[in-house]
């Protein structure tokens, strides 16, 4: 698989978790719980993307621009709705409003790894350096305390789960690994599956079936797919979009159950 038909998986996936989210009084039970294990997959394949992102993309800062500009627009979308649901329609029960979306966590994993992994600045002089250091240490602690002061969808799981992924490719690059090698791919599969079985314990009992994306995240070829603008932009505008439809017809329809 490309990285766009990962990225059309993982927003297939998303939608239906959240349709299940949000329609959760009208939905049976069964449906729902399927809904949402369905979703399940969306997070971890998402993560891959992001470190897959890091290492292939052209433009780094128009990357992570896009993230963020589209966490901001989400948010202030639930913000927005946030005040209908309090006002118009308060007697539908929802707390997504009340957590920093995903993109946010996804933004600030790719920020972490620029960190890590890239100078600020550049000058072959022992106290820039040591500057250099001390400067993205700092920025990392303020990304920790982020972490610590805010609530984020997944808590803490995202960053750590791209962090751990990165560093699994940066080995790969460094012994020259074919991404579609058996053993690199029974590797990540593994490491993986303990990421997730740890954020089944963290986030919730639902989340150990996260599990199944390693499944679909293993056939990946390393490869973009199609080059088309359209593609490239597909997540950044489903993401705000769905979540804004969803949540307003899910609000006016309660009223009408």
């Amino acid at each position: 698989m490309s990285s766009n038909n990962l990225k059309i998986i993982a927003i297939i996936c998303m939608i239906i978790d959240h349709v299940g989210y949000y329609f959760y009084y009208t939905l049976s039970s069964n449906i729902y719980v399927i809904c949402r294990i369905i979703g399940r997959v969306s997070m971890p394949i998402f993560a891959y993307l992001i470190v897959q992102g890091y290492f292939n993309t052209k433009n780094l800062k128009k990357y992570k621009l896009r993230l963020l500009i589209c966490a901001i627009i989400t948010q202030i979308a639930f913000l927005v709705l946030k005040y209908i649901n309090l006002h118009y329609y308060n007697f539908y029960m929802i707390e997504i409003y009340n957590i920093l979306n995903i993109l946010f966590s996804l933004f600030l994993s790719l920020e972490i790894i620029c960190l890590i992994d890239r100078k600020i600045f550049y000058a072959n002089v022992f106290f820039i350096e040591i500057l250099d250091k001390l400067v993205r240490l700092v920025f990392l602690i303020i990304i920790v305390f982020l972490y610590t002061k805010f609530e984020f969808d997944y808590l803490f799981l995202v960053p750590v789960i791209a962090i751990c992924l990165y560093i699994f490719e940066k080995l790969r690059l460094y012994f020259d690994y074919d991404i579609c090698n058996f053993k690199y791919k029974l590797i990540l599969g593994c490491i993986m599956f303990g990421l997730l079985i740890l954020s089944g314990f963290v986030v919730g009992e639902l989340n150990f079936l996260s599990i199944f994306a390693i499944f679909i995240i293993i056939f990946y070829n390393g490869k973009l797919g199609k080059k088309n603008i359209f593609l490239r932009n597909l997540f950044y505008i489903i993401f705000p979009l769905h979540h804004t439809l969803l949540y307003f017809l899910a609000m006016f329809l309660y009223t009408k159950v």
